[in-house]
């Protein structure tokens, strides 16, 4: 593996994303049902000067990224890329799921929702997810955040969807909050474009596993929108107390069960409709 030179920083960065054409990008993504090949936007750009190039440009209050950053990837190599964009399917995944999830958990006022923050992790790229949870400051009995992570950066469950990006790079990505200081569960969804096939993998970050490797998924499968049986639902589940941070022998707060249990049915039947 070659070390990335960094040729032209941060600067070298905003070059190369200003001389982007949309259509162009669009277009590359726009293709039939499948995988689609990163659209590479730059080589040889160092861990440093990516970090430098996100956060100076989430700090231009008068600019935006030209793609957000859950849609980035950087390789060991240093080569940027983007591999997938916010289509209406792609966030109606992401937002189906987080309403489905608050609802499992009752309401809301115990568990922080986050989405597409940056998160920061020493010597690696920053990385947002799609759809993040964990526990509030006020959220009762739970513990400590991990050292060195602020309460607001505590994420314990991270959501990754894609539509155009191969699953390989979704594991790249769940390889990445698997290392995650106070991270518990990692989710990979991927749809077609029409939103009516879905695979989806369920990781638990707790169970042993080879250093740089995922662990095996505990829930996974594909399903279609001809598969749905409202009666033998397609369903995840996690564990609360962890999901919180609440140590497993200190009482959930008042109403919450043992799991918080996810219907995937229900986020492609509602998906449909966007």
């Amino acid at each position: 593996m070659s070390t990335p030179s960094d040729a032209g920083g941060v600067q070298a960065i905003r070059d190369a994303f200003e001389s982007l054409d949309r259509n162009d990008i669009i277009s590359h993504f726009t293709l039939p049902d499948g995988d689609a090949e990163p659209y590479v936007v730059c080589c040889d750009v160092g861990v440093d000067s990516f970090n430098a190039y996100i956060r100076l440009e989430e700090e231009n209050e008068n600019d935006k990224l030209l793609v957000e950053l859950q849609f980035l990837e950087l390789d060991e190599n240093g080569r940027l890329s983007i591999v997938d964009l916010p289509t209406t399917t792609h966030e109606a995944v992401s937002a189906e799921f987080e309403d489905q999830f608050i609802d499992s958990f009752w309401y809301s006022s115990d568990i922080a929702i986050h989405r597409s923050f940056t998160a920061h992790r020493p010597g690696a790229c920053d990385k947002a997810p799609d759809v993040a949870f964990g526990p509030l400051g006020s959220t009762p009995h739970r513990g400590p955040p991990p050292e060195g992570r602020n309460i607001g950066e505590w994420v314990t469950f991270a959501v990754d969807v894609a539509e155009s990006q191969p699953w390989a790079s979704i594991e790249h990505s769940l390889l990445w909050w698997s290392n995650y200081a106070g991270i518990q569960y990692g989710l990979g969804i991927k749809v077609t474009h029409d939103g009516l096939t879905m695979r989806y993998a369920l990781y638990d970050f707790e169970v042993p596993h080879a250093a740089n490797t995922l662990p095996p998924p505990i829930a996974h499968g594909q399903f279609s929108q001809a598969d749905l049986d409202m009666d033998n639902p397609v369903m995840i589940s996690i564990d609360t107390h962890r999901v919180l941070a609440i140590p497993a022998n200190m009482p959930l707060p008042l109403g919450k069960m043992n799991t918080i249990e996810v219907n995937l049915s229900h986020v492609m039947e509602h998906v449909m409709y966007y």
